[in-house]
């Protein structure tokens, strides 16, 4: 490990060759003299910059899996090739493991490498000149291949056969005639940087074949031998972030086609520019139908508590300059019409200027987990055998149905029921014959109230059934006898066939209480006094009135005793 910084400056100085030594991100730490001068650089100009720039990676011959390699081309700062020997060695630092790279200049060994280039021109006379012209000013580091035409360029690429390094096209007419020649041979071109010639008059079409893709162009009326020269090294030797920015660029659409959440891009006006593949499944609009769309037609957002629209994404970021946060509980409304439940965020788009070009948004599905929660929910507040409200939610609806009542001047019975005897089912029958009860028990209370009332089961075989607004105790008094009748009716299970009885205490709003709770303990001691008077009965709660006792068994008998004196 070498833990004095001197001595790392003596062997700089020391060094016959030129050192330059990087950490593991490629900085450049410490160079010696012999460095600097190699490269051009003045005295401690080299430390901070990267590697990179003296190493350019892209025009190393190795394998690109390999970082280093003996013999390659490295770039001085006036941007001029030439070929080294590198030899790396790590070194152990206080500061973590750095690279050493003695590097050599073996230009005097070897000839550089020329750089092909493909000129398309119609006119020999013009090819030939450009030739000349292009051989001259690089003293033979060109080789230039003519052809006549984008026709025969697409042949010559399509065999993918020594690729140039660049390609030169010239544009004579300003016409779209040219620029489909142009399109033609770019896409076959991939990476291959390719400058446009053009006459002044066609400068339109110049601007407009960079826009599609090309890498520069140069007007031929202003163009002189060592300008033409400079136009194609800079689009061969432009700086190797271009190229990395389109590989960047690539692996972004990898990353944003294989991602699962949807990514939704629009410009200024709302009108969306990009949809992913998992956006497209979302919302059920393919990208070609959704260019140019307003966004909230692909987008149809509401609020899932409320069904309102929500804020255009646009707006949100427009108003406030900065990314939305992540908006829940909304409801994305797909093409077909179905729903999902969605979670959103938006985030501004800016150009190379820092000027706002639109906004992303980015959902991610979240039906499953709303469809989970919501089971949760539901089972929190039901009961796991019957199905029906538990004590908890009865707990809500109570209070509610009070206020209900109170603001429509009605009433509010609660009617705690007891089924009789229901131990003797289970003793002689068994737990399951007494679920199969309890399950029935529910039914017939269900079919014996209206939709607007609630029928809970608290615990064992003690149910509450809750009447919203009703108009008189008398009401509940009818609803209790018909749930009697209704339980009285044989129960099966299996061959048996089990006839059940209920204790029913009632309490009313306002007359027995104003809250839920007195409303309960009312409801309850009635049940009570039911049970203690023989059962097979409901009470009223002796603040309601009287002390009122409803035995079913001397009603049936009043009612078949009615019957008969009319049928005499």
């Amino acid at each position: 490990m070498i833990s004095d910084p001197s001595l790392i400056d003596a062997l700089l100085g020391a060094a016959q060759d030129a050192v330059v030594i990087a950490d593991g991100d490629g900085k450049i730490t410490h160079t010696s003299a012999r460095a600097e001068s190699l490269f051009g650089y003045g005295c401690g100009a080299l430390v901070g910059r990267q590697i990179e720039e003296l190493l350019p990676r892209r025009l190393s011959t190795a394998h690109p899996m390999i970082d280093e390699h003996l013999e390659r081309l490295a770039r001085r700062r006036d941007g001029s090739l030439f070929p080294v020997e590198v030899r790396p060695r790590p070194i152990q630092t206080e500061q973590g493991v750095l690279v050493m790279r003695v590097i050599r200049n073996i230009s005097a060994l070897c000839k550089a490498p020329t750089q092909h280039l493909l000129l398309i021109d119609a006119s020999f006379a013009n090819a030939k000149v450009c030739c000349e012209t292009l051989v001259s000013v690089s003293h033979g580091g060109y080789t230039v291949e003519w052809l006549s035409s984008c026709r025969d360029a697409l042949e010559r690429l399509h065999r993918r056969e020594n690729m140039p390094d660049a390609i030169l096209i010239d544009i004579a007419r300003p016409d779209d005639g040219e620029l489909n020649g142009f399109a033609q041979v770019l896409q076959s071109a991939g990476k291959i940087p390719i400058l446009i010639l053009c006459e002044s008059s066609a400068e339109a079409s110049a601007k407009k074949a960079v826009r599609l893709g090309a890498t520069d162009y140069v007007v031929k009326g202003h163009l002189h031998g060592r300008m033409l020269g400079n136009a194609v090294a800079r689009i061969i030797e432009q700086p190797f972030d271009a190229i990395a920015f389109y590989d960047e660029r690539e692996i972004a659409q990898m990353t944003l086609n294989s991602v699962g959440d949807a990514v939704v891009s629009c410009d200024r006006e709302s009108r969306i520019t990009y949809l992913n593949p998992a956006a497209e499944t979302m919302t059920g609009w393919s990208q070609a139908e959704a260019l140019s769309r307003p966004l909230g037609e692909v987008l149809n957002l509401i609020d899932g508590r409320n069904r309102k629209r929500t804020i255009d994404p646009m707006m949100t970021i427009t108003a406030g300059g900065h990314s939305a946060g992540v908006s829940l509980s909304c409801l994305l409304i797909r093409r077909g019409g179905t729903e999902l439940f969605v979670e959103y965020s938006s985030a501004p788009i800016y150009d190379r200027r820092g000027r706002s070009a639109g906004a992303s948004v980015v959902l991610h599905d979240v039906s499953a987990a709303h469809a989970t929660a919501a089971r949760m929910a539901y089972l929190a507040e039901h009961d796991m055998l019957t199905g029906l409200p538990n004590r908890l939610l009865l707990s809500s609806r109570l209070p509610q149905a009070i206020a209900a009542a109170q603001r429509n001047d009605r009433q509010v019975a609660l009617l705690f029921l007891d089924i009789d005897n229901f131990k003797q089912v289970n003793d002689s029958l068994g737990h399951r014959a007494g679920d199969t009860m309890l399950k029935s028990v529910a039914e017939r209370l269900t079919e014996s109230v209206r939709s607007s009332d609630t029928v809970c089961r608290l615990s064992g075989d003690e149910f509450v059934v809750l009447l919203a607004e009703i108009k008189r105790p008398s009401d509940a008094v009818i609803c209790a006898d018909k749930i009697i009748a209704a339980l009285r009716l044989p129960h099966e299970f299996g061959q048996h066939r089990v006839a059940l009885t209920a204790s029913i205490g009632i309490s009313v709003y306002p007359d027995d209480g104003k809250d839920a709770e007195t409303l309960m303990s009312k409801a309850d001691k009635a049940m009570l006094r039911a049970k203690n008077s023989g059962r097979n009965s409901s009470v009223l709660s002796e603040s309601t009135g009287a002390f009122q006792k409803i035995d079913w068994q001397q009603a049936e008998q009043l009612v078949a005793a009615a019957a008969k004196a009319i049928a005499k």
